[in-house]
């Protein structure tokens, strides 16, 4: 019988053993349950934080972008607004030479009509009717001016573009 109470006397303390073991094994599966719930929660606000900087930056990145393609806009209209002008600049430079050209015409005209009415004495008399039929006939209104009124005694001079009228 002595064997028994031993037997009962190490299956109580192996029963205690077990117990102790059962009740260190649930500590410590709560507390790996904690540390997998708080390291699980980490990582959830930590990916959670960058997500949202994610997100920031996406935003970020996409007001700089739209800021750069409203300026790309801004350039573009500025580019064909400036090709508008040249065009424009080109137009009027054209005409402004065709201009010069028939001014350059009518200032040669105007002397040669000049030339051809000349008096030719020195007292600076008005022609008399025996003005030349040449210079009537190649302009009609001076033919039309020198019949009803005297020809001018000024003189047209023109230099560098420029006409001046000197009363003789």
């Amino acid at each position: 019988m002595f064997r028994a109470s031993e037997h009962e006397q190490d299956i109580s303390s192996l029963q205690q053993n077990v117990q102790t073991i059962n009740e260190e094994l649930k500590q410590f599966k709560s507390h790996v349950d904690e540390h997998v719930q708080r390291v699980l929660q980490e990582n959830k606000e930590r990916q959670k934080a960058q997500l949202e900087e994610k997100d920031k930056q996406i935003k970020d990145l996409s007001t700089r972008l739209e800021a750069v393609e409203e300026e790309r806009k801004k350039d573009i209209e500025k580019l064909e607004l400036a090709a508008q002008n040249q065009q424009k600049i080109e137009s009027l430079e054209n005409r402004f030479t065709a201009l010069q050209e028939e001014h350059k015409e009518l200032l040669l005209s105007i002397k040669g009509l000049m030339d051809n009415h000349q008096p030719t004495d020195s007292n600076h008399v008005a022609p008399s009717s025996s003005t030349p039929k040449a210079s009537s006939e190649s302009s009609p209104a001076l033919a039309a001016n020198s019949k009803t009124a005297p020809i001018p005694t000024e003189q047209l001079v023109v230099e560098n573009g420029q006409v001046e009228v000197n009363s003789c």
